[in-house]
């Protein structure tokens, strides 16, 4: 089932070049802020298409239209990630502070493992919060309704859930290094990264420059697109075996 998911949803993320450029532009002028929330509001889209459809089904992309509805869609999300991993995320950190103040690796160690899986959990609630709020049309205050997410969770199955978004964490993760692999080495045969982009007395090298900015355009405008429609469809489509 999980394989499906996966499969499903690297196949939908290719289905409209056209789209996935558009979101690619997004992406490139993400540091304006505001074009974050369409982003966001665009993935809305896709998870409420993936949670009225099916694995392997005909599922089209959504188009760029009704910006409005887009941007406060996107808003919204917005603030049920924040409300789900603003708490974890300060505790993660207080508890790395706390073990560091310590100073005992092991302690650290175990810390920051038990900052991760916190982190984990609070992540997993509000990747069902969102689909949970596409379902019903937009409601807010079911994204934050934790007791019904957790019946949601429990019928989809706790080690289906995890396994299925740490399973995505990993699959994205090994795609962005495989792909930045693969572009510094044609970029090293083309003779722009014979040295490291890393400055050397304080200074970059100019073909350390153009290869960061060459990476860094390949990633943005093309692979975190395409990702993000994938993880998109992913959090639609698990819910929808519940």
């Amino acid at each position: 089932m999980i394989l499906d998911i996966y499969k499903d949803s690297f196949e939908y993320a290719s289905k409209n070049v056209k789209n996935l450029l558009i979101l690619g532009v997004f992406y490139l002028f993400g540091f304006l802020v505001i074009p974050m929330f369409f982003i966001l509001g665009y993935n809305y889209r896709i998870i409420k298409i993936a949670t009225e459809g099916m694995i392997n089904g005909n599922d089209e992309l959504p188009e760029f239209e009704d910006w409005t509805l887009m941007l406060v869609e996107g808003i919204k999300c917005f603030v049920v990630y924040v409300g789900y991993l603003i708490i974890p995320i300060i505790v993660f950190l207080g508890i790395l502070w706390g073990c560091g103040q310590a100073n005992n690796i092991s302690l650290t160690i175990v810390g920051f493992i038990v900052g991760i899986v916190i982190l984990l959990v609070f992540a997993l609630y509000s990747f069902l919060a969102i689909s949970h709020m596409a379902t019903n049309d937009g409601s807010m205050k079911s994204a934050f309704d934790v007791k019904e997410i957790t019946n949601i969770a429990k019928s989809i199955g706790w080690s289906r859930c995890f396994t299925t978004y740490i399973g995505m964490i990993i699959l994205v993760s090994v795609i962005i290094c495989v792909v930045v692999s693969i572009v510094l080495a044609v970029l090293m045969i083309l003779g722009f990264a014979t040295v490291s982009a890393v400055p050397i007395m304080g200074v970059a090298t100019a073909t350390g420059v153009v290869s960061t900015l060459i990476i860094n355009f390949v990633i943005t405008f093309i692979v975190m697109p395409y990702l993000q429609i994938f993880q998109s469809r992913c959090q639609g489509l698990l819910y929808n075996i519940r």
